[in-house]
C-alpha cells in the first residue's frame, strides 16, 4: 500500500511535480536591504597606455569566464516581519579570462610574503610561479624578507618550476617572512624600476592593507604594475571569506595537542591536561579543535567574557568528580582580555602576555587552596602547528587561489586579493575585505 506521501516523495525523485514556487521580491529582499556589485580596478584606468597592448590568452584546454561574470553572496530568506537591513553582494567570479592585459612573455613578476608563518605558503608560491610559467612568463622573483625586502632587490632570488618543484611538501616559506613597512611610494618606485609588472602580495589583514597603499602609490605614478593580494591568516579572521588558507590544518594540528594531553591526563594520577592554542583576537582554532577533539571540558576564546573564578572553580569540581581526562583549551588572546598587554610589534600588533603558564599557575593555586593533589600537563604546539605543511585540503585550496591571483593580473586587475566567498572563488577589491570588522566567533551561537 502506497500513502499520498510516498507517492508525493516519488513523483519528485521522477521528476514529475514542478515544486518551484512564485516568490515575491519583498519575501526575500526588504526596502532596507541592499544589493552592491563590488567593481576591481583595472591598470587601464590609471595607466591608459597600457590599454593597446591586450592579448588572447594562449591557455589550452580552458573555459575562460565573461569579464562581467559575477557571484552571488548567499543569504537565509527573511521571518516574515523581519526588518533587519542586510548587504548583498555581487562580486567578480575569479577564473581565466580569454583577453590578457599584455602577453605574458613580456613581463616580470614579483611575489611576497609577510607576517607569521602558515601552513601552506610554499603551496601558494609553487603554484604562483606554475600558473605564471603555465601563462608563458618567464621572469618570477622571489622577494626575501616581507615588505622589507622589497626595497632590496639585491636580494630576490629567481624562482622557477625547477626551483619550486617540491617546496609544497614543505612548511614554513622559502621567501623568508618579516613583519614592518618601508614607505609604500618607495617600494613601488623600486619596483618599477626593476621592471615588475605583477606584485602577488601573500599575507594577512595588515600585509593587504599595505598592499592597496602600494597600489595607490602605483596608481598615483602611473607605473604598470598590477597588485593582486592571497589572504593568509592561520587564525581564519579575515572579513568575508569562508576560510583562510592554513587553518583547516592548523586545526588538525590542534587537535593532535589536545589528543595528546588528553592521554596524558588519562595515563596519569590526578593529572589534567592544559593546552593553548593561537587565536590573538579571534578563537577559531581552539573552538573548532575541540570540536573535533570530543574530549574537552572547557574551552575559553578571546570573545567570551570571562569570570576566572567562576572557570577555576568548574574546572576543580570536574576533575574532582573525573580524577583523569580533563582537559581545557586556551586560546593565546586570553593574554589580552584575562592580563594586560603593551606594546606593538613591527607590524603593529599588539604584544599579548603569554596566557598559558600563568592560567596553569592560577589552576595549581585553585587546588592547592582546597589541599587537592593535581599534576598538569601544559601543551602550547604552536609554533608546530605554523610551521606543518598544508594538509589535502589546504594543498588544493592553496592551489586555487594562487591560479586565481594570477589569472586577475594577468587579464589586467589591480589592487584585488581573491578568496572563498559562501562556496564561490571570487575576486574582491581589497578594501572590502580590509575595511570591515574582522571575523569572530559567535559565542552566542
Amino acid at each position: 500500500m502506497v500513502c499520498a506521501a510516498d507517492e508525493r516523495v516519488k513523483q519528485y525523485m521522477d521528476g514529475n511535480t514542478n515544486s518551484s514556487l512564485p516568490w515575491k521580491r519583498e519575501a526575500v529582499l526588504s526596502a532596507g536591504d541592499t544589493i552592491r556589485k563590488l567593481r576591481v580596478l583595472s591598470i587601464s584606468e590609471h595607466c591608459p597606455q597600457s590599454a593597446s597592448s591586450r592579448h588572447e590568452s594562449e591557455l589550452q584546454e580552458t573555459y575562460f569566464h565573461s569579464e562581467d561574470a559575477l557571484c552571488a553572496q548567499s543569504f537565509c530568506l527573511r521571518p516574515d516581519g523581519s526588518e533587519a537591513k542586510r548587504e548583498v553582494l555581487l562580486m567578480p567570479r575569479a577564473g581565466p579570462r580569454r583577453w590578457l592585459h599584455r602577453d605574458p612573455r613580456e613581463l616580470k613578476a614579483a611575489i611576497v610574503n609577510c607576517g607569521g608563518l602558515c601552513p601552506g605558503l610554499n603551496a601558494v608560491i609553487r603554484e604562483l610561479v606554475m600558473m605564471l610559467y603555465r601563462y608563458g612568463c618567464n621572469s618570477v622573483q622571489g622577494i626575501v624578507g616581507g615588505y622589507k625586502g622589497v626595497v632590496e632587490p639585491s636580494r630576490w632570488i629567481e624562482l622557477t618550476p625547477e626551483v619550486v618543484m617540491t617546496v609544497h611538501t614543505r612548511g614554513g616559506t622559502v621567501l623568508a617572512s618579516d613583519r614592518g613597512n618601508p614607505p609604500h611610494a618607495e617600494m613601488a618606485e623600486v619596483l618599477n624600476r626593476e621592471g615588475i609588472n605583477q606584485l602577488y602580495v601573500i599575507g594577512g589583514d595588515g600585509s593587504q592593507k599595505g598592499a592597496w597603499q602600494i597600489h595607490e602609490q602605483v596608481e598615483r605614478l602611473g607605473y604598470d604594475i598590477a597588485i593582486a593580494g592571497v589572504p593568509k591568516t592561520i587564525d581564519n579572521d579575515i572579513a568575508l571569506l569562508d576560510v583562510t588558507f592554513g587553518f583547516h590544518t592548523a586545526v588538525g594540528e590542534a587537535k593532535r595537542a589536545i589528543d595528546a594531553a588528553y592521554t596524558e591526563a588519562c595515563g596519569n594520577a590526578n593529572c589534567l591536561g592544559i593546552v593553548k592554542l593561537m587565536g590573538r583576537h579571534a578563537g577559531f582554532i581552539a573552538l573548532h579543535a575541540s570540536l573535533a577533539a570530543r574530549h574537552v571540558d572547557l574551552c575559553l576564546v578571546p570573545e567570551m567574557e570571562i569570570d576566572l573564578d567562576e572557570c577555576l572553580d568548574y574546572i576543580f569540581k570536574v576533575q574532582c568528580r573525573k580524577h583523569r581526562g580533563v582537559v581545557v583549551v586556551i586560546a593565546e588572546g586570553l593574554g589580552d582580555t584575562l592580563l594586560q598587554s603593551s606594546g606593538r610589534d613591527a607590524g603593529g600588533n599588539k604584544k599579548i602576555p603569554d596566557v598559558g603558564p600563568w592560567f596553569k599557575e592560577q589552576v595549581e593555586k585553585r587546588f592547592a587552596q582546597d589541599e587537592v593533589a593535581l599534576s598538569v600537563k601544559y601543551i602550547d604546539p604552536s609554533y608546530m602547528i605554523r610551521a606543518a605543511s598544508p594538509d589535502t585540503f589546504d594543498s588544493v585550496y592553496c592551489a586555487t587561489l594562487a591560479q586565481n591571483a594570477v589569472h586577475g593580473a594577468m587579464a589586467g586587475h589591480t589592487g584585488f586579493c581573491v578568496g572563498q566567498v559562501d562556496g564561490n572563488q571570487v575576486m574582491l577589491p581589497i578594501p572590502s575585505v580590509t575595511m570591515r570588522p574582522p571575523k569572530r566567533v559567535d559565542v552566542c551561537g
